[in-house]
């Protein structure tokens, strides 16, 4: 009923409440979905959204590719290097070698970062929610204590993408600690 009201092409959602699990993209009225109408972008809050707009980009830096396989996911070594290969100016981390150390010092300067790793999701507790790195665990919580200003980044795993909408109507994942950390 509001499509009549908006004039532009690009829509940004920021979700309230239960409405942050809406995929708003794939409302359809009849004949075209939204994003037949639209581009659409999503912000976590409107405080979010107004910070990530005034950073602009980075347009500086390199692709930093971080991939940890297992007998579980072993076509995450092929994946890294396929992203590493479209990338221009990426450096490739595997196995033990995409350590914490290497995502903290390269990552601070790397406009692109791909993380293809195992992701695991606490709903009891999201602060301990996580990916594993080829030396150790990354927690929401250590993100917050991070500083990865890239444009974009990535995170290839399963659970990486699930949060809860916690006390303000504020998303609490690893996106959110992303964003805190600067992406």
């Amino acid at each position: 009923p509001v499509r009549d009201r908006l004039h532009c092409q690009h829509l940004i959602v920021v979700p309230h409440d239960l409405l942050h699990y809406v995929h708003f993209h794939a409302l359809f009225d009849g004949e075209r979905y939204v994003t037949d109408m639209f581009d659409i972008s999503y912000a976590p809050s409107a405080s979010v959204y107004a910070m990530c707009a005034q950073l602009g980009s980075r347009k500086e830096g390199g692709a930093l590719v971080l991939a940890v396989p297992d007998i579980q996911a072993p076509f995450i070594e092929h994946e890294a290097k396929e992203v590493a290969g479209v990338l221009p100016g990426s450096e490739t981390f595997l196995g033990e070698r995409a350590t914490l150390e290497v995502l903290t010092s390269k990552g601070a300067d790397s406009r692109l970062i791909h993380i293809a790793t195992h992701g695991f999701f606490r709903k009891d507790n999201p602060m301990f929610s996580g990916i594993r790195l080829g030396d150790s665990h990354l927690s929401l919580f250590d993100l917050y204590h991070m500083d990865l200003p890239a444009d974009l980044v990535v995170l290839s795993g399963c659970s990486t993408g699930r949060n809860v909408v916690a006390a303000g109507d504020e998303l609490l994942g690893l996106v959110r600690g992303l964003i805190y950390a600067g992406a």
